[in-house]
Parts: structure tokens; sequence; C-alpha cells
């Protein structure tokens, strides 16, 4: 059921979210044990939504979701379950990796001001610049494991496609949407491999 595939994308931010508690606000794991369960709501809204939207399924092209326009009335239906909901998680999502680079970078600067460079080796000179470039490279390639699968399925089930029906359209909508938990592992793994 592709509704249900937004859970996955409402993890995604539940990640993010994660993120900024520990490296903006300071959480600690004892803090983040209290909010564990709060941290899981998106299997319940994922499920949520699944199930709700099961009165106005129906076959579309290569899943089963809710009938565009001009078989539907309207885009209210697919709006509610699917666009908005993915929406808002890549809104935030976003936010919140530029909140954890903006907190890197502003630390960075102020740790910069109280440094004595003069006196650090050559090779630790450049460390600050490091660490920022670290973290905004990898919050650009975690968002972009999500930007990669998630706006072709908002764009698959516009009028646009709906009316156009190219099965190459389709076929890389359904091939790039799995494909995002193998490019978070990949962000995941990155770091590892770069040392």
């Amino acid at each position: 059921l592709v509704q249900f595939g937004v859970t996955s994308a409402m993890y995604n931010l539940v990640l993010s979210c994660y993120y900024t508690l520990v490296i903006v606000w300071g959480w600690t794991e004892t803090k983040l044990q209290k909010v564990r369960l709060w941290l899981h709501s998106p299997a319940v809204i994922g499920l949520g939504l699944a199930v709700a939207g099961l009165p106005f399924y129906a076959n579309v092209f290569f899943a089963c979701y809710i009938q565009p326009p001009p078989v539907a009335g309207s885009y209210g239906k697919i709006l509610i379950f699917g666009i908005v909901p993915v929406t808002i998680v890549l809104v935030l999502s976003t936010l919140c990796m530029f909140v954890v680079f903006h907190t890197v970078h502003k630390h960075s600067r102020t740790a910069a001001k109280w440094r004595s460079e003069s006196f650090m080796p050559r090779r630790k000179k450049n460390k600050n610049g490091d660490l920022e470039r670290q973290v905004f490279w990898q919050a650009f390639f975690y968002l972009s494991a999500f930007y990669l699968s998630y706006p072709l399925l908002v764009v698959a089930n516009t009028e646009f496609a709906a009316r156009s029906r190219r099965f190459w359209f389709f076929a890389l909508a359904a091939f790039v949407a799995p494909l995002q938990g193998f490019t978070n592992w990949l962000v995941y793994v990155r770091p590892r491999i770069l040392r």
C-alpha cells in the first residue's frame, strides 16, 4: 500500500528531530528515553492515514492509491492523505537540518574567537572548518536521500502524471521510492567509509 509509505517519510522527520534534540538542545540518552514512545508515533500516524484513506483507494497505473481528477472530483483527498503530510515532513526535516548546521556553525565561530591558532599545529588549525563541512555534507546527503524519492511520488499523483500516463515517469517513481532506505544507509555509512 503506497499510502503506508508516508510512514517512512515521517520516520525521517523523527530522525531529523532526534539530531536536533541531541546536537542543538543537548539532550542526553536519559532524557530521550522519556520521549522514546513519541519517537515511534509515525507508525500510528501512517497507519491512521492508510486506514482512513481505504474507502478512496483505486488502481492508479502502478499502485493502489487515491484517484486524481478527472476520475475523482478534486485533489482534496490526495492533498489530505498524501501531499500535505509529505510536504510538512519535507519542510520540517529541512528546517531541522538547517538548525543543526547553523548551531554547529555558530559554535565553531564562537570557539574560533577564543582559540589561539598561532600555537596550534598546522593540521589542527582547519579542524573547525572540517567539522562544519562534514555536518553540512552529512545533512545535505541525508536530505538528498529524502528529496530523491518523495517529490517524484507527489508529482506522480498530480493531474499531469494522471493524464500523460508516461510509463518512464511511473517506472522512475516506482524505482526510486524504495531506494530511500538504501540511500539512507549510504548516508549513514558514508562517514565511516571516508575515514
